[in-house]
């Protein structure tokens, strides 16, 4: 099993002390990935990237994501970084006063997303999912065996957004285009196509999804040249980027990652701790 990587909240220092230039150098990257991999004593078969550099809530600091790659295995960790490239910080910052749970929420929509149970239930489980990874199947026939929207019934909600990881999974954005395609013609078809997608996984190649997809669509009895041409076309990508893009804003990088009520989990803790959340926020005011 690879190693995974646990990043408590650090500041880090790439030089010795000096006075803060009046403007910010352009910031070298392979100099923080050098100084990252000897904080944190990162294997070399580790890859480490910087990604989605942008102004921070913070003076005189950058907001970026660092990836971890080895093989197959991803992960994010939000860090922040001067402007000036001396220093960087690993880990989140929270404010007291700012409910995390609210502000999650407010970071993603269900309009267009596939759903699953009342669309006015007061508990919304999201899931940000993989066609391809090996640990979102399990969990989705967990969740379905679980049944949380029966024994909730009216009360709870199950969203699904995709957040595929192309650099390790080839085929999971095509086959989340495949989903969302039956989605849009048919609500129902899209459940069908999703678990035949699962069920199928550990056959599926790039070079044979197209066909796999199209017989589970002509399964689901949806309009094959309709189905294709979205298919092909990619026509519902937009709104799977949308997903990724939520994804982000959160700090998720790893699937399955739920969010109940937006309170952040990452994989599937089970029935009994599923079902403790609930009743949490069915009994909060």
């Amino acid at each position: 099993m690879a190693r995974l990587f646990l990043i408590t909240l650090a500041l880090v220092w790439l030089a010795a002390p000096r006075a803060m230039p009046a403007q910010s150098a352009a910031l070298d990257e392979g100099k923080i990935r050098e100084s990252v991999r000897k904080a944190l004593s990162i294997p070399t078969q580790w890859t480490i990237q910087i990604k989605d550099l942008a102004e921070s809530p913070f003076p005189n600091f950058y907001q970026a994501a660092l990836e971890f790659q080895s093989g197959k295995d991803v992960q994010r960790h939000q860090v922040l970084i001067s402007k000036d490239g001396r220093y960087y910080i690993l880990g989140r910052i929270f404010e007291t006063d700012v409910d995390m749970d609210a502000a999650r929420r407010k970071l993603v929509s269900a309009d267009g997303s596939p759903v699953r149970g009342d669309p006015g239930a007061p508990v919304t489980i999201v899931e940000f999912s993989d066609l391809q990874c090996a640990s979102c199947k399990q969990v989705d026939e967990n969740f379905r065996k679980d049944g949380l929207l029966e024994i909730y019934p009216g009360k709870v909600r199950l969203v699904l957004k995709d957040l595929p990881l192309p650099n390790v999974h080839p085929w999971a954005l095509q086959a989340a285009v495949a989903c969302r395609c039956a989605w849009r013609e048919d609500p129902e078809a899209f459940w069908q196509v999703r678990e035949g997608i699962f069920a199928q996984q550990a056959g599926i190649t790039p070079h044979n999804l197209r066909a796999k997809v199209m017989d589970l669509a002509k399964t689901a009895g949806l309009d094959l040249p309709r189905f294709g041409l979205c298919y092909d076309g990619r026509a519902t990508l937009a709104q799977i980027e949308r997903d990724i893009a939520e994804a982000n804003s959160l700090g998720i990088g790893r699937t399955p990652t739920f969010l109940v009520n937006g309170r952040l989990l990452v994989g599937y803790p089970g029935r009994d701790e599923m079902k403790r959340l609930i009743d949490e926020f069915l009994a909060a005011p």
